[in-house]
């Protein structure tokens, strides 16, 4: 059956052929099969084609103009004007300079090959500007002596190895030379049969001896006796498309066989018929990808690709809808893309995503989890009801979607699916809504249950990350900032892009423009006239955009989304210039003098600051969370930032260089609204409300480089990118100038990968650390300027004015500038090993595995603190996707794997005992002021101990019982039918028992710590010592055995209420209960028993202290033991010591004692107060 062709179509055919086109190039032009234009033009012979038409083209390609050039400018096509020119002999003018520059690089000893490579230019073009320039630098002598070689014998690449040429050369030198095999005939025949017999060429040549290579060709003229069966189920396989080698093998006959039948085959391109090449350009149309299309039609990707954009030129089809990102694509068609089945799906997210107004890109993330690595990977149930029916069990989406990543992290994926899934299931699909409140029906149940993050600790995100020490920082600054003016950024105009003819950069941050846009006497214009091969030479302007925004992120604690999106000032009512306030002449200035608009990156102080000396301020028109719930106009933070005396260190002049930069090159006629930006260049992903919530910007780091976005800020990708080409080259400069680490190692800022070790956002963290450690300014002063809601170790607020702030900064700089060296030698050498061991204890064997030798690797604020102890896995519970080297408690064990001296690559195993079992991992680490939690651990691991060693001998007593009991069953010839509690009694036993086992192990690692600890030297660093101050005692542990609980339960439940980490289990309930009988005992009513668990505790606790201070307030620890006493007695309190119990009620507070706090004393000068503890 025919298909029939379109009026249109034949038309169209048919005034292409008379324009003067070739079948071949209609054909490939409208994606039509080339016997069908020739069924369509079968009586047309001869173009009729105007004689003026072809005399002009003649004349033109005589006169030297190619003949491409001719055909597109006279609308004919060029095998037509090849035709008729073909008598013209046109010769080919090579460009004079680029051949000169390529003749001056080979003469230098470059090879052809380095040559193309290095200009951007393609072989053949290199050798067609260098005609044979290598054989001609050969010498006679050498030529004449590769031919002997091969005329003796020897073969061709043998020859040119050996002298040092190429083979082709050889080849070209040697083309005469017939090379003849003296072997014997019989040897010949033996081989012929051989092969015939279906074995390998090669291996026969290497068993008698032979040239392979000729044995191969010998064997090439063999055919192989096929049954006409056999040829037809190669040729069968051939089409459908199996490997020779797989044919072979199925057949039982050598490949060459194969290689030979199918080649002597003439085979043809594969034929699609004009129904299957329409199906196909519909289906791409539709919104199909090309390559889903071409393996539904079994055709190539490139074929499919050429058809359709064919039928697009030749107006046969309409062009795809350009797809959107997951994150702008608000109605969620990616998901009926990937599966048209989840069409109803679509439609719950896209209405669950319209009601959302925060954190849209997390909530996105979510669900492409939930639909792709969830539904579609699993093979899931396509239809909401299927999924969510009760009686279908479904497999647990935590454990299958989520396990890939963080905890913590994971468990939020799976708790917005929870709640997306809990939503589903209130709308009236699945739900009675009749009653108003919507109620879920009982055949429907949530798959996905919510999880609670308990034990799961934040993972510290920037532990691999190495912060850069202050003197590298300010280097950068300068490196950048080379002078006053952009023509002064030389280095950094060079880091980005690759080398051009002319040997400059084509990098991202240069853009095409005009001549009139020029100002060739403006230093901060910086222009180039860059040449290309092949096409005319362009005007180009250099962008500093991108590089202001790195030189600020080294100078401001700024996070890189707040430098981003940072307003120019263009239209507030008054602008910063010349170092003061003016008022805004510009066409976009809004507000008035009462009501200014305020919101570019200039701030004025208020009235009361001025007054004080502050002349101008940072305001950065976002804060991250703290945007959250504020108006439009107060969103954004004010960074009381001073002004420096060095340019490469004050940002207020470089914001004032790029705006006025901006005004004049890159000018814009209106600010630019935030819901307006596509998401890569917005802060984050955030409902059209929220966006609107923040005014409309004019950005001061504005991108002309890209034309179609001019107006639009930086993105984060640009930004990571000059990042990292800036400490790629920075790193080449230390290892040129010999900077190194103090063990003589490189200092190396790019790892394996190619990626920075330092992030831009550790800048931020570098300048914090700096600016308080060793410049002096308080934290409640440095979170005002980095715009922190809250210190986790701040423990009192203030409010300072600006101008005290400004100048505490400035004095910041000043000192560490003076220190700078100071901090080289800090920060790259730091504490050796060996003073370590003097002031900690390592649970590592090895301290070297846990803490870097080399002290600029270490990151204090990695670390986390814990009441005995340090964690330096910062307290990481789980490996990070595609980094198993991340300290954690999945690495906290013992080494399992050693690769050499480097410790990052060897394997360790998991912590033993578990997660957060910090008594037996290697990252703990504690000193003598741990001492205290440390025995308030090992008592805590004791009673769990005592109470573990309580069930091990309870189920030992379970299990003898039913084996006793088997025995006399079987002794007595009867059915033993207790099988399965056997098995049960077993099981609890080995639990019980692994769990005793597992204490004990912590006890002894407990013990063994604190006995290292006391080993300590008092004084590692002269005539100082740590002593306790405070109301405890002594800080001298002894190991006590005795035999009262309530001794062991009193000191257990004080530890609790101090240290919230340990382990309670039912030792509150207990001491409550203990209590309590001492009550009733005194016919009183009990006072614990309506309690909850933590009041239980605190009361306890309080009523305990209570009674210690009534006895011997001097010594609390002495009036617990006699309190313990009277009660393991079951004395009377009342008659004991004559007081009423309910009467200490009321005075059951919480404790007032603090923590052990230690200090440095000197030893030679000490009074006894000082020493208030014993050694």
């Amino acid at each position: 059956m025919g298909v029939r062709i379109p009026e249109k179509v034949r038309g169209e055919v048919d005034r292409r052929f008379r324009s003067g086109e070739s079948k071949a190039t209609i054909a490939k032009a409208m994606a039509l099969p080339y016997d069908m234009v020739q069924r369509l033009t079968p009586k047309i012979r001869e173009a009729q084609i105007d004689e003026q038409i072809k005399k002009e083209a003649i004349r033109q390609v005589e006169q030297g103009e190619s003949r491409k050039r001719v055909a597109a400018a006279m609308g004919i096509s060029a095998s037509v004007v090849g035709k008729w020119t073909k008598h013209i002999q046109t010769e080919k003018r090579p460009d004079e300079r680029l051949t000169e520059i390529i003749m001056r690089r080979l003469e230098a000893g470059e090879s052809k090959v380095s040559i193309a490579k290095a200009m951007g230019l393609t072989i053949g073009k290199v050798q067609y500007l260098t005609p044979k320039t290598r054989e001609r630098s050969v010498d006679e002598d050498v030529r004449e002596q590769a031919v002997r070689r091969v005329e003796n014998g020897e073969s061709k690449k043998a020859v040119a190895s050996g002298i040092g040429v190429s083979v082709s050369t050889v080849n070209n030198w040697t083309q005469h030379v017939k090379k003849v095999e003296h072997i014997p005939r019989d040897t010949k025949e033996e081989l012929m049969r051989r092969v015939r017999n279906g074995e390998k060429p090669t291996d026969v040549a290497r068993e008698l001896n032979l040239d392979t290579s000729y044995a191969c060709y010998l064997a090439s003229s063999v055919d192989a006796d096929l049954t006409p069966e056999q040829y037809k189920r190669i040729m069968k396989a051939f089409q459908e498309g199996r490997k020779y080698v797989q044919i072979a093998s199925d057949l039982g006959v050598p490949t060459r066989i194969v290689r030979s039948v199918i080649g002597h085959k003439t085979t043809k391109k594969q034929r699609y018929s004009d129904a299957v090449r329409l199906a196909a350009i519909r289906a791409v149309e539709s919104g199909k990808t090309v390559q889903e299309v071409a393996v539904e039609f079994k055709a190539s990707r490139a074929i499919v690709k050429k058809w359709f954009d064919a039928a697009v030129a030749g107006g046969l089809a309409k062009p795809p809808q350009v797809l959107k990102a997951k994150s702008e694509d608000k109605d969620f068609l990616w998901i009926t893309r990937l599966d048209p089945e989840l069409e109803e799906w679509r439609v719950f997210v896209a209405e669950w995503m319209n009601g959302e107004k925060t954190n849209l890109s997390g909530k996105i993330s979510a669900i492409t989890g939930f639909i792709e690595r969830y539904l579609v990977a699993r093979k899931l149930p396509k239809k909401p009801a299927d999924l969510l029916l009760r009686s279908n069990i479904q497999q647990d989406f935590y454990a299958t979607a989520c396990s890939h990543q963080q905890a913590e992290h994971g468990i939020r994926i799976n708790n917005c699916i929870h709640v997306f899934l809990r939503w589903v299931l209130r709308t009236p699909e699945f739900a009675d809504t009749s009653s108003g409140e919507p109620i879920t029906l009982p055949m429907f149940r949530n798959p996905v249950p919510e999880l609670f993050a308990s034990g799961v600790a934040k993972a510290n995100t920037e532990s691999d990350k190495v912060v850069l020490p202050y003197w590298m920082i300010s280097d950068l600054r300068r490196r950048i900032a080379l002078g006053p003016n952009f023509r002064d950024w030389c280095w950094v105009r060079c880091l980005q892009g690759k080398l051009s003819v002319d040997g400059s950069n084509e990098g991202p941050d240069w853009f095409e423009v005009e001549e009139s846009h020029i100002d060739k006497n403006d230093p901060d214009c910086v222009w180039r006239l860059r040449q290309r091969v092949g096409q005319d030479p362009v005007l180009e302007m250099w962008s500093p955009v991108r590089w202001v925004a790195v030189l600020v992120q080294l100078q401001i604690p700024s996070r890189v989304g707040q430098i981003r999106m940072v307003d120019s000032g263009e239209a507030d009512t008054f602008i910063w210039q010349g170092g003061k306030f003016i008022p805004n002449k510009g066409s976009l200035r809004t507000g008035t003098a009462r009501n200014p608009r305020r919101q570019g990156v200039f701030r004025r102080p208020d009235p009361e600051d001025e007054t004080m000396g502050a002349t101008v301020a940072i305001f950065l028109n976002s804060n991250k969370t703290n945007d959250i719930g504020r108006r439009s106009g107060a969103k954004g933070m004010v960074c009381p930032w001073p002004r420096m005396n060095d340019l490469a260190d004050d940002p207020y002049y470089w914001f004032a260089k790029l705006r006025d930069w901006q005004q004049k090159y890159n000018p814009i006629s209106r600010l630019t609204a935030w819901r307006d930006l596509p998401a890569r260049r917005a802060l984050t992903v955030k409902a059209e409300e929220k966006s609107n919530e923040y005014p409309d910007t004019a950005f001061l780091f504005r991108t002309p480089e890209t034309p179609t976005e001019a107006e639009w800020p930086l993105t984060s990708g640009m930004h990571k990118k000059a990042w990292r080409k800036l400490l790629a080259a920075y790193e080449e400069i230390l290892q040129t100038e010999d900077v190194t680490h103090p063990d003589g190692s490189p200092i190396r800022l790019i790892n394996e990968r190619g990626q920075p070790a330092s992030s831009p956002h550790a800048t931020r963290v570098s300048l914090i650390t700096h600016m308080i450690l060793d410049g002096n300014v308080p934290p409640e002063m440095m979170m005002k300027i980095v715009g922190h809601s809250r210190f986790i170790m701040t423990i009192y607020y203030t409010k300072p004015g600006l101008k005290h702030i400004q100048d505490a900064v400035l004095g910041a700089v000043e000192r560490l500038d003076a220190k700078k060296d100071e901090n080289l030698t800090r920060d790259l050498a730091g504490l050796r090993m060996e003073q370590l061991r003097d002031r900690v204890v390592f649970n590592a064997a090895d301290p070297a595995t846990v803490l870097p030798v080399n002290p600029s690797d270490r990151n204090p604020l990695g670390w986390l603190y814990l009441h005995d102890g340090i964690c330096l896995a910062g307290g990481n519970t789980g490996p990070v996707p595609d980094n198993a080297s991340v300290p954690g408690c999945h690495n906290g064990g013992p080494v399992l794997k050693k690769a050499g001296n480097d410790v990052k690559k060897w394997t360790f195993g998991q912590t033993p005992g578990g997660v957060r079992n910090c008594a037996r991992c290697r990252w703990k680490v504690a000193g003598t002021e741990h001492l205290k939690g440390l025995c308030a651990t090992f008592n805590n691991r004791q009673y769990h101990l005592h109470k573990a060693g309580e069930q091990v001998a309870a189920g030992e007593r379970a299990r003898n019982d039913i084996l006793k009991e088997k025995a006399r069953t079987e002794s007595s010839s009867q059915p033993f039918n207790r099988a399965s509690d056997l098995r049960a009694a077993e099981r609890m036993l080995e639990a019980s028992a692994q769990k005793y086992n597992e204490l004990t192990l912590d006890i002894v690692n407990l013990y063994r710590t604190i006995e290292r600890i006391n080993a300590l030297p008092n004084n590692p660093d002269g005539p100082t010592a740590l002593v306790a101050q405070g109301d405890l005692l002594t800080l001298q542990t002894v190991v006590e055995e005795t035999d009262s609980e309530l001794l062991v339960l009193a000191g257990m439940i004080a530890d609790l209420e101090f240290y919230p980490d340990l382990e309670a289990g039912t030792a509150i309930f207990e001491f409550a209960q203990i209590l309590d009988r001492a009550f009733e005992r005194e016919r009183e009513p009990m006072a614990f028993a309506r309690m909850s668990e933590h009041e239980k505790m605190t009361a306890a606790n309080g009523f305990m202290r209570a009674l210690e201070n009534h006895i011997n307030p001097d010594n609390p620890i002495l009036a617990r033991r006699h309190v313990v006493e009277i009660l393991d007695r079951q004395a009377s309190i009342e008659k004991t010591l004559g007081i009423k119990l309910n009467n200490l009620l009321p005075q059951a507070g919480p404790s007032d004692n603090k923590p052990v706090y230690l200090r440095m004393v000197n030893t030679e000068v000490r009074n006894d107060d000082d020493m208030c503890c014993a050694s």
